[in-house]
């Protein structure tokens, strides 16, 4: 078997596991229908999900659209309850938080519990879609080309003229899905099923925003934060995705020059990628498998490569990636630039995604601002860029300035960290760890963007929600080396 073959595998095992996490849960699309009231009683039955042992209780609950007048369209936000496992136990519930911003929590509950089995134990697990989010949200444009294709979607695009459809027939007003309105929606669902004490938080990247936001709107509420690849409420983050980026490569270069059979294989990353996007920018390609086609340019074999430096698993794929393209050789990896571009789009709403950059996160930034910080950085603005523009003509809600000052509480937080996130940094969990007094921080050597879901942090995640105040104990992680060694065997 050829490296480029051995590469074609370990990349689709790779896009499997990235889609397995956007699976849906096994319950009905459902919108609110005309004439249902916000305010009516929500109603839970038993249901199965994907990827969940053992039974669930689901329903939906209807809140105003427009929460400052409470009259007129309203919004079903799917919910489901995974009981704690232990009988009788009535503690604080875990509240899980998805990212994007745009994906729906209801989408993970499989892959999260899972992830939570000890914390899960004695508490609750609750999703709650946000608004917005789900398969049904008015929000979710489609930005396929009219044949399906992907057309220069894998750039990065956000193509004008698609978004511009997508609000001439949206039957919602995308200025009232802020994280502010979503986070009043959350306090009063909970009251709503019952659940009207303390809750416990616990958010993974744009989640860990919106848990802030949450805390910050209704500090009495929440018992214990856990936020895994924190995101500050006081940074334009989407910005310092090129140097970010580049960051992580140059550590995979590294890795790659301190791995025996990673060196012999591939002796010059950095060469072989500057010599890929030449050829992409020179000759840009089509890219084609049964299921679709992808226009394939400089900036979407750059923004490919950034995917894959957000996992360990990944990183190992990009010193084969790059050489592959340095040679024009694309066959290896297209099912993965398609197949993953799919998991994109399906698993997030790409309307509540720009209200909420546009209006709380990018709202005073330029592309001059963009170019200044991407300088010499791989990525360049192919990641920032659209977005900018996006946001040109995507409408912008009421953003709450107040929320964006950082989080002071005495609420006992875990941040969790990895050294290799391609997204955030050490730093901004640093900054957001400076403003409470009883945070604990744990970083993983060679972790990404998100750490959870192992044993070993499930370990450590019901171990800090069960005495929050108490030093929690991390003696089971251990860093995370790219694992070239199987990409790459001798």
């Amino acid at each position: 078997m050829s490296v480029l073959q051995r590469t074609t595998l370990r990349v689709l095992s790779v896009v499997a596991t990235l889609l397995a996490l956007a699976a849906c849960s096994q319950l009905p699309a459902r919108a609110s229908p005309p004439g249902t009231r916000a305010d009516e009683p929500i109603v839970l039955a038993s249901c199965s999900v994907v990827g969940l042992d053992g039974s669930a209780r689901c329903g939906v609950a209807h809140v105003f659209e427009d929460r400052r007048t409470r009259r007129g369209r309203s919004i079903a936000l799917r919910i489901v309850i995974v009981p704690a496992r232990v009988p009788g136990t009535q503690r604080e519930p875990l509240v899980f938080l998805a990212g994007g911003p745009g994906q729906a929590a209801t989408d993970l509950v499989g892959d999260v519990a899972e992830g939570l089995a000890q914390a899960g134990a004695t508490r609750d697990l609750l999703f709650i879609d946000q608004r917005g989010t789900g398969h049904d949200s008015p929000l979710r444009c489609n930005l396929l080309a009219r044949d399906g294709d992907l057309d220069h979607l894998a750039s990065g695009a956000l193509p004008e003229a698609r978004l511009q459809a997508c609000l001439a027939t949206m039957d919602a007003n995308p200025r009232l899905y802020t994280t502010p309105m979503a986070m009043e929606d959350l306090d009063e669902v909970l009251d709503r099923l019952g659940y009207r004490g303390q809750v416990n938080l616990i958010g993974g990247s744009y989640g860990t925003y919106a848990a802030q936001v949450f805390a910050h709107l209704y500090p009495a509420r929440v018992r214990a934060l856990v936020l895994d690849g924190v995101v500050p409420t006081n940074a334009d983050y989407p910005l310092r995705f090129a140097e970010r980026s580049q960051r992580a490569f140059d550590q995979v270069v590294d890795e790659c020059a301190h791995d025996v059979a990673c060196r012999a294989a591939f002796p010059d990353p950095r060469r072989d990628l500057a010599l890929g996007q030449a050829r992409l920018r020179e000759h840009p390609v089509i890219l084609k498998t049964a299921r679709a086609s992808v226009a394939f340019d400089a900036d979407a074999f750059s923004m490919f490569v950034r995917s894959l430096l957000g996992s360990p698993d990944g990183r190992g794929l990009v010193p084969a990636v790059v050489r592959a393209a340095a040679a024009g050789e694309y066959d290896a990896f297209a099912a993965a630039v398609i197949d993953g571009q799919f998991g994109v789009l399906e698993s997030q709403s790409v309307g509540m995604y720009l209200t909420v950059n546009c209006t709380e996160v990018l709202p005073r930034a330029t592309m001059e601002d963009t170019e200044r910080l991407a300088r010499g950085t791989f990525l360049g603005v192919a990641r920032a860029g659209p977005m900018l523009r996006a946001c040109a003509i995507w409408p912008r809600g009421v953003d709450v300035a107040a929320l964006h000052e950082r989080l002071r509480s005495d609420v006992p937080a875990l941040l969790l960290s990895g050294t290799v996130d391609n997204a955030t940094s050490l730093d901004d969990a640093r900054g957001v760890a400076a403003a409470l007094p009883h945070a604990q921080s744990v970083v993983v050597l060679g972790g990404g963007h998100t750490v959870g879901g192992t044993p070993c942090i499930d370990g450590v995640i019901a171990r800090f929600i069960e005495k929050p105040f108490a030093p929690v104990d991390a003696s089971c992680i251990r860093p995370i080396a790219t694992p070239f060694a199987k990409a790459f065997p001798p």
